[in-house]
């Protein structure tokens, strides 16, 4: 079994699976790169977690449009994966900017190192 935070949930899938897992993973990539976990700015209000659960039963996701990963972010949201190793070969066709982020491509290459 498996427990998700609060901002990583859908409620469609109330058990640990694929696709859930995958859906957490794009919070993560999400909260590694801006260093928040999605919608961070409900945190403390009251019933945060039906709030955001209502947001996303409408696909509605933070903006990650000018973000790096992004697409991939957006991906794992709408469930475009039916595996890991298919976020992996995604992941690969990711080409960071010059500027490259090198604490996100080494947790990557942790993460996705047995799925190669």
């Amino acid at each position: 079994m498996s427990s998700y935070e609060w901002f990583c949930y859908q409620p469609s899938t109330p058990q640990a699976t694929v696709k859930s897992d995958i859906f957490a993973l794009g919070c993560a990539i999400y909260e590694i790169v801006t260093g928040s976990p999605p919608y961070h700015e409900f945190k403390g209000m009251d019933n945060a977690r039906g709030h955001v659960e209502r947001l996303y039963e409408k696909s509605q996701f933070p903006d990650v449009a000018c973000l790096p990963m992004g697409d991939l972010m957006l991906a794992c949201w709408h469930g475009k994966f039916n595996s890991m190793r298919e976020v992996v070969e995604r992941k690969r066709q990711f080409k960071p900017p010059k500027a490259c982020l090198w604490d996100i491509i080494a947790w990557w290459r942790i993460v996705t190192a047995q799925y190669r």
